[in-house]
């Protein structure tokens, strides 16, 4: 589903999951994931780089919808801190651009398509069919915050100040 159809559907969420190889392993809750993006440290996380999967959640009555899914990679520092490096770097592209531009007649200046190439190859991945299939049906699971299909993590997870 396109960008312009998630905005168009007013009631949508966004929900975290982590990913090992070709499945879903977890439910990332979403305390977890803000204090990742707050910068608390998560030792058992130390100098790893974990498959999470974004999934799009909208709804259509009383039914769960997956509107979209993207996979990203979230690497951790040797604390267990987030690296937002990345997402420091996906909005450079954004105001930069990510097309070659042209300096001087005959000289076309391609570093910018390069760098966002070896961003996508290094941050960006792409679900499988299987792992679409097993959010489907956490979303199908009954009501309830932690009442899915696939097991959430959160508050097992230990912190430490850095």
């Amino acid at each position: 589903m396109s960008a312009a159809a998630i905005e168009r559907n007013k009631n949508w969420r966004l929900r975290h999951y982590l990913c090992a190889a070709d499945q879903v392993m977890w439910r990332i809750t979403t305390v977890l994931h803000k204090q990742w993006l707050d910068g608390i440290a998560f030792p058992e996380l130390a100098n790893t780089k974990q498959k999470i999967l974004e999934v799009y959640v909208g709804r259509r009555g009383d039914t769960a919808l997956l509107l979209d899914a993207r996979g990203n990679f979230y690497s951790f520092d040797s604390h267990g801190v987030l690296d937002l490096g990345a997402a420091v770097e996906a909005i450079d592209f954004v105001l930069e651009g990510s097309e070659s531009r042209l300096i001087r007649p005959n000289v076309i200046d391609i570093g910018p398509t390069l760098r966002h190439r070896r961003w996508v190859a290094g941050y960006i991945w792409e679900p499988t069919q299987t792992m679409l299939e097993a959010v489907r049906a956490d979303l199908a699971g009954p009501k309830g915050a932690n009442r899915g299909k696939i097991a959430t993590i959160g508050a097992g997870l230990k912190t430490s100040q850095v």
